[in-house]
């Protein structure tokens, strides 16, 4: 049974900083379509599957804005290209690989101690694959209501790391 999707994307300043360090992406993997505007977006899931993600960079540190976007565009590269691999170990490999991006472009003048949170959600056949980084959660919503303990990720995580966690929700 095919399942299909509508999304939509939007980031937000918020009411305490000026600037908005959020990125988001939305990418059909299948039909290699991207989400990139405040639009509803409806599709099907294909055979390689739909990456949904959401990346807030760290508000008083430099450059979040550049981790975030760095963060959610290193993503959909890596989902993109994907080899035969499982699926929640294809999608850990791509959050270590944006944390390898983040930590490298960290180097540059300006950017020292940049970083972002991320809460990603891969949707292949009747599975969604989650992972989270940071203080950023995603939950689980049936009929209405939220499932307790649902979040794959307790511990607060201040920025990318190589302690972000995959879980699989059927």
């Amino acid at each position: 049974m095919p399942i299909h999707l509508t999304v939509y994307g939007q980031t937000d300043t918020g009411l305490v900083r000026p600037s908005n360090e959020d990125a988001f992406v939305v990418a059909d993997l299948t039909g290699d379509s991207l989400l990139q505007e405040r639009q509803i977006a409806q599709f099907e899931v294909g055979q390689r599957g739909v990456l949904l993600a959401v990346s807030d960079g760290m508000g008083g540190h430099a450059a979040g804005e550049v981790a975030s976007a760095l963060v959610v565009e290193s993503l959909r590269r890596s989902m993109a290209k994907r080899t035969g691999e499982a699926q929640d170990k294809l999608l850990e490999k791509a959050v270590l690989q944006a944390n390898r991006e983040v930590w490298q472009a960290a180097h540059y003048p300006g950017r020292a101690n940049m970083g972002a949170t991320l809460t990603a959600l891969f949707i292949h056949s009747a599975a969604a694959y989650i992972a989270e980084v940071g203080d950023s959660r995603a939950y689980l919503v049936r009929n209405g209501k939220v499932l307790p303990g649902r979040s794959a990720l307790k511990k607060r995580r201040p920025r990318m790391s190589a302690t972000s966690s995959c879980k699989r929700w059927d």
